[in-house]
């Protein structure tokens, strides 16, 4: 339980500075940590980053097991669940600079594989949600699984990117909601040439 807090805690400062700018000894004492304290819980800063990457995907992804294990998982289910993620970014400024700093290109090649890694995983879970959808005859198939997953993620980091610059969370809204009504059908009937 302690380690969940220091990670989250430690989550803020670099959502506010960036993993460049954060320096171990600026760490320790926002943590509250003696340098011993410090390593006794991470190996590195980079140690850090990477639980503080694996700690937000889990968080998140018990979204999703609960959705997939819903025995009326519908469109509507599916689009009110992956909103619901999408504005508690939109709703955490400094979540919404983490995950921005995320997709940094100046961090280390661990970090960088461990993002790779977890970005997989969220592919999976997606490729899942879309598979148990089709199945019920509520998705519209314009690709493979994959490459549709794929789109989903790309699409929403897109979303929070461009809110991080606008702040328009209607318009973050409209175009979410537009962008999942498309793939998915809420009415179980598919489109003419789907």
């Amino acid at each position: 339980m302690k380690r969940d807090i220091l990670i989250e805690k430690a989550a803020v400062i670099f959502a506010r500075k960036g993993y460049s700018a954060c320096g171990v000894q600026e760490l320790i004492g926002h943590l509250g940590l003696s340098k011993g304290g410090f390593y006794w819980h991470f190996a590195s800063k980079e140690d850090l980053y990477r639980e503080i990457c694996r700690f937000q995907c889990r968080r998140h992804r018990e979204m999703f097991d609960a959705l997939l294990a819903n025995d009326r998982l519908d469109s509507e289910t599916a689009l009110a669940t992956t909103r619901q993620m999408l504005d508690w970014f939109l709703d955490r400024p400094d979540e919404l600079r983490l995950i921005m700093d995320f997709h940094h290109e100046s961090h280390t090649a661990a970090i960088r594989e461990e993002l790779g890694r977890l970005d997989r995983d969220w592919i999976r879970i997606l490729v899942n949600l879309i598979e148990a959808l089709a199945a019920k005859g509520l998705v519209c198939q314009a690709g493979p699984s994959e490459a549709l997953a794929r789109q989903c993620l790309v699409f929403f980091h897109g979303l929070l990117l461009l809110y991080g610059a606008q702040g328009d969370k209607d318009a973050v809204h409209e175009a979410w909601d537009m962008f999942l009504r498309r793939l998915f059908l809420s009415d179980g009937i598919r489109r003419e040439g789907a």
